[in-house]
């Protein structure tokens, strides 16, 4: 009769068990999302605010105008020539600075460069104009 109590308590017990719905605990949490800050940094530090081209009475030719350092630090007044002819061929690549070499922050500064030599004068006829970093 004993074994008789425990197969039924076996049986109950597993009728039981099988009608107990399962369910898995899961915790959710919100995850923030990740702030990711982007600095925008100027492909070139110093900005062309103006430029000019002028011939002298010697036939020397000029380029004048201002720059601006657009970075958060101070940068030397970098400015990039390219020199090309009527059919837009290179002539010559050359470079200066601003009068205020190394250029603060938010400042500007004016610049010249002046050619003289025969080559550039008698080629000279537009330009490409940059700054550097």
């Amino acid at each position: 009769m004993i074994k008789y109590i425990f197969l039924i308590l076996f049986v109950l017990i597993f009728i039981i068990g099988c009608n107990i719905p399962v369910t898995q605990q899961v915790e959710v949490t919100e995850q923030e999302p990740e702030l990711v800050i982007e600095k925008t940094i100027p492909e070139h530090c110093i900005e062309i605010l103006s430029h000019n081209k002028r011939i002298d009475k010697h036939g020397w030719i000029t380029v004048s105008g201002e720059v601006k350092n657009n970075c958060e630090s101070q940068e030397f007044s970098h400015i990039l020539f390219t020199i090309y002819d009527v059919n837009n061929n290179f002539v010559k690549g050359d470079f200066t600075f601003g009068l205020m070499a190394e250029l603060p922050a938010g400042k500007t500064t004016s610049f010249d460069k002046t050619w003289f030599e025969d080559y550039v004068i008698n080629n000279f006829d537009h330009y490409k104009i940059e700054g550097g970093n």
